[in-house]
């Protein structure tokens, strides 16, 4: 056993004292080829990495460069295909996912509501595009951006112009393509507006335009085209609404247990269904699924407002859902409303104390 572990060392020992004999060049090419000899090749590891980087780099690989998939955080758009140094157009890129094809005009539009419809509040909204990937970028670039919802307002910013951002013009910067408006009673008109990452309108720009001869602005600057903005505009009429909310506690800091939880809605027959409170997890189930009924999720009786509560003492998010007598939500936009509480309570001695020293 000794005379191996001998061997060994005298064998790992021997290249090295040869390669630092050696003069600097010749140093570092015998380091290389040692290293090489003992780095796999294949399989897991840094030898397999450093493989493939290279064959892509070196042999560029056609079937590396189809097989590329890019999908951001922020979106759900995957995309394949040649990339635009590969020396193929726009045109040939394929894309899977989110479809978007560059063969098409930039457009934005409603898919809903349309124009004209009678609707409830809260009111649904999907926002669609062509040519366009909805994806969020520090530096405008062509074909991104992200979009914004004008209430009942007439004037449009003009390019290079920043968006103004306010309850009547909604940013949806977390790239949001479906969501919800809570609208009063009466006629409105939503206007939707394509923003770059500036939240400027969205135009051709900086070095997409540069890499790309045949992009043009749409502003009307020299050598561009003179095109609007990319806008939609529909109009509605809310023929009423529907609301859940929490009436108490209307102090976010409660220091009385058990303490009795009270709610409230509009335009809802709550006999044909019962409240529920959710503690500190993702309040809506999967489509079709039943909200759950365990520690986590606080179930009224059918027709119910109230509810004697005793949480864990802490900070809780609780949100208030509506259900029926499955426990699934109604067809619809989900009704819900939220709030942030904080549970004070005594603890050890200090409870004790607190419990002698109640009548």
């Amino acid at each position: 056993m000794f005379s191996k572990s001998v061997a060994v060392c005298l064998g790992l020992l021997v290249p090295m004292l040869v390669i630092v004999a050696c003069s600097p060049e010749d140093r570092s090419q015998a380091v290389a080829k040692e290293f090489e000899k003992r780095t796999p090749i294949t399989g897991a590891g840094m030898g397999a990495s450093a493989v493939s980087v290279s064959d892509a780099k070196e042999g560029g690989s056609e079937e590396s460069a189809r097989g590329s998939s890019f999908a951001g955080k922020e979106s759900d758009t995957k995309y394949t295909g040649m990339t635009a140094d590969s020396g193929s157009a726009e045109s040939d890129t394929k894309y899977t996912g989110d479809e978007v094809s560059f063969d098409v005009d930039e457009k934005v539009f409603f898919v809903e509501p349309q124009d004209g419809a009678e609707v409830t509040s809260p009111v649904r909204v999907v926002m669609g595009t062509e040519g366009l990937i909805v994806r969020r970028r520090f530096e405008p670039q062509k074909r991104y951006g992200h979009h914004h919802i004008f209430v009942n307002q007439s004037d449009l910013p003009v390019y290079g112009e920043e968006i103004p951002m306010d309850d009547a013009h909604i940013h949806y910067h977390n790239i949001e393509k479906e969501i919800f408006l809570d609208l009063p009673t009466g006629q409105h008109t939503l206007t939707l507006i394509f923003g770059n990452a500036h939240d400027k309108p969205y135009e051709f720009h900086g070095r997409e335009v540069q890499e790309h001869p045949v992009a043009v602005k749409r502003g009307g600057t020299s050598g561009t085209q003179d095109l609007p903005p990319l806008t939609d505009t529909v109009t509605v009429t809310v023929t009423g609404s529907q609301k859940i909310f929490f009436i108490e506690p209307s102090d976010p800091d409660v220091r009385k247990f058990p303490f009795i939880m009270k709610v409230g809605s509009e335009g809802l027959d709550i006999s044909k269904g019962h409240f529920v409170v959710v503690w500190n997890v993702y309040p809506f189930p999967k489509e079709g699924q039943p909200v759950l009924v365990d520690d986590n999720h606080s179930h009224f009786e059918t027709g119910a407002t109230e509810l004697e509560m005793d949480p864990k003492a802490g900070g809780h998010k609780i949100t208030l859902l509506f259900v029926d007598d499955n426990n699934k939500l109604l067809p619809g936009p989900p009704l819900s409303d939220k709030m942030d509480i904080a549970i004070w309570k005594p603890v050890g001695k200090l409870e004790a104390m607190a419990r002698d020293s109640t009548p």
